[in-house]
This record gives structure tokens, sequence and C-alpha cells, in this order.
């Protein structure tokens, strides 16, 4: 185990983290009150208090329809000691909006991918796939600014992104938020309720299966107090429920702890019930540069120590020079075998059982409307339980992507 790896350790050991924890939690309520007074302390001065969704853009061209589009073009390659993946890919993301009436719409953001190359098992990534994939696809009704009820194939990492516990992806099922605030400073909270999407055939599965399900409920924060610093934060619970056999042996070599061998009597050890939260600050000294750094913890209730926790730090910043916006990231991560199904969260970190170190850089060209992103990942094995199908993983991207264009 390199510097990096031993320095992620001693970090995040287990006394520590509580300690973390309880801060973290701390900080996110605390946080949240602040926001909710200031947010009704400003309702009588402004008109619209509402902090837009990520990537949701309100404004509808023709009056009804809004179309936005973006291509990438990316080559990416995974690598451990029994298997490896080299894969070239072009991906066309539209986002198609339509507004029934004031108050109810159809959101929808898709994409379309190609791509060519090799891939051994044990290898999986939501980039090495082809076809369409609905990154979210709902109808979304809108009475007031405050509140939004929504349903269909609900992104799952809409209002925070969690890759220890979910990779980009939709499930289908049903949403309920709560807004306040502006841009600046909001409160959001989030509730939902989901089918998380699998396939069994009758060779998977011994009998028929309880219908599995996900749910999350979501509070969001945040603070800037001037121009000069931004405050973020999020607490959440999370509960998985009757996941079907062919999951559980999906995430055998993610690194989850399962009871059984083969796809019709596999079963998770433990069940999946957990809470997490993030801290996220930005200083801003000026309007060319910014230092931006996160923390994020995940604990799952419902498995044992040394096998529930999980933790990930980055530390990065931003640079504008003559219209080109330059964001290197350096970054630790330490996951447990149990804090999440590995069938379901981000593949770039390894899924489960994993602790290691991560590089990400992008460059925007902010005048010619692209930007080029360079990832790398080195993902190692924890090593507390014995686990035959894990090796030590590296993972590298490097893509091409334009920004979204309204047509």
């Amino acid at each position: 185990m390199n510097t990096g790896h031993q320095l992620v350790t001693r970090v995040f050991t287990r006394y520590g983290r509580r300690v973390f924890q309880v801060i973290l939690l701390s900080f996110s309520l605390g946080m949240s009150l602040v926001a909710l007074a200031r947010t009704s302390s400003d309702r009588f001065s402004q008109t619209d208090l509402v902090a837009p969704l990520p990537q949701q853009n309100q404004k509808f061209s023709n009056d009804r329809v809004q179309l936005e589009g973006r291509l990438r073009i990316g080559s990416q390659f995974f690598n451990n000691e029994t298997d490896q993946a080299n894969n070239a890919s072009f991906t066309l993301g539209t986002k198609f909006n339509y507004k029934f009436i004031e108050s109810l719409k159809l959101k929808t953001e898709i994409e379309l991918s190609f791509s060519s190359g090799r891939a051994q098992s044990q290898i999986e990534d939501d980039r090495l796939s082809d076809g369409f994939n609905a990154r979210e696809a709902v109808v979304a009704f809108e009475p007031n600014s405050y509140l939004e009820l929504g349903a269909g194939a609900v992104n799952q990492r809409r209002l925070v992104s969690t890759p220890l516990l979910m990779s980009n992806r939709s499930f289908p099922g049903a949403y309920e938020q709560v807004n306040f605030g502006n841009e600046k400073n909001f409160l959001k909270i989030r509730l939902g309720q989901a089918v998380p999407t699998s396939q069994s055939f009758d060779s998977d599965r011994q009998e028929k299966e309880k219908l599995p399900t996900f749910s999350q409920e979501v509070l969001a924060a945040g603070f800037q107090p001037n121009q000069h610093i931004r405050f973020e934060s999020f607490v959440l619970h999370y509960r998985y429920a009757n996941l079907p056999s062919v999951v559980a042996y999906k995430s055998i070599s993610r690194g989850n702890t399962i009871d059984g061998q083969t796809a019709t009597s596999s079963n998770f050890h433990f069940d999946f019930n957990g809470v997490m939260g993030g801290i996220k600050t930005e200083i801003m000294p000026t309007t060319r540069f910014s230092l931006i750094g996160e923390f994020q913890a995940i604990e799952n209730l419902k498995a044992k120590d040394t096998f529930n926790s999980g933790q990930l730090a980055q530390v990065g910043a931003k640079f504008l020079v003559n219209g080109i916006t330059v964001t290197p990231f350096i970054g630790a991560f330490y996951n447990e075998s149990d804090t999440s199904p590995g069938a379901y969260n981000s593949g770039e970190f390894g899924h489960n059982n994993r602790e290691g170190t991560f590089y990400n850089l992008e460059v925007a060209f902010n005048d010619y409307n692209f930007k080029i992103i360079g990832n790398y990942v080195d993902a190692q094995v924890v090593g507390q339980v014995d686990r035959l199908t894990q090796t030590d993983q590296q993972y590298f991207y490097l893509g091409l992507e334009t920004l979204y264009v309204e047509f």
C-alpha cells in the first residue's frame, strides 16, 4: 500500500470517522436552520425564491418546448490482475422538456451511446454500454415555486452527487420536493420512492420474488454570506428492501458480503439501511480563482463495524485565464464492503471494499463551448475480508464534451 493509501487509512480510523460524522451531521443541520432563517427573512423582498435544480433549465423556448443537446467522445481503460477493458465511445445527450400547462411539465434527459472496444468480466461502468440510456424521464407537477411532485424514470442523484451510494442512474418511481430560498441561500427537502432496476430469468431465481424498493430522504442546504465564500451540505437516509438474488450475485465481484455462490442462491449478508452526509466549501478570493474542498461520509446501520462505512474527500481549484477555465482535483476514498449494493454504486471507484486516490482535470474553452476531461482512479482492495474475486484496479478516462446548446 503506498503512502497515499496509508494516509487515507490513518485519517479514516474508526474513532476519527465517528467524531467527524457527528460534526458533519451537526454542521449540516445547523446550516440548514441558518439557510431557512435567511430565506424566510428574504421572502418578502424577492420575487423568485427557488434555487434551480442542478442541470435543469426552467426556461422554455417556443413557449412550450425546450430542446438542448451535447456531444461527448471519449476513451477509457480499466485494468486489474485478472481483467481488462478498453473502450472508445460517442454519446449524444439530449434534454427535452415540454410544458403541457403552466404547472405540468415533461422533463427528460436521454443519452444515445455508440462504443467500440474490448471488455472482460467483472469490468463494468455506465459509460461502457451502448444504446439508449434514460438518465431521467419524469412528469412533474409544480403548482407553485415551493413544491414539485414527479413520477417516471427518476434520476437518483438529481439533488446531490453521491458516488459511494449511487451511480448516475434512474429508477422507476416518484419523488416529492420542497424548495426554499434562492440560488445563493437555499433549503431543499426531497423524498423519493423507487424500484431498483434488475432483470431475472427463471434460471436466476428459485421462486417468485418480492418487489424490490429503494427509498431516500434528503435535506440539502446552501449558504453564501458574501461573494467570497460559499457552503453547501446535505444529510440523507437511504434504505433498500427485497433486493433479488440476481442483484446479490452480480455484487459478489463488486465487494459485497454475499451468502451463496450461484444466481439462484445468492443473498446479501447485510440489509441496507443507512445515513450519509456531506460538506462542500468554495472560497473565491477573486472572480478568476477559487479553492474547493468537499467531504462525504456514509454508514450502513445494518452492517457490522469494519463492513459498514465509507468516506470520500477531495480538494481542488478553479482558474479562469483568457476565456479558459482550468479545474484540477485530487482526492481519496475509503469504502468498506457493505455500505451499499455494489450493483448500483459507482464503478469508477471500484464499487465496494476499496480504498485509493483519484485525480480529475477539466479544461473548459468557454468561448468555443467545449471542455476536455481527464480522470484517473487507483483503487486497491481494503482486505479486511478475503475477497477472491477482487484485485487492485486502475481506471482512466479521457474525453471531449460540448456544453449543452439550446435549439
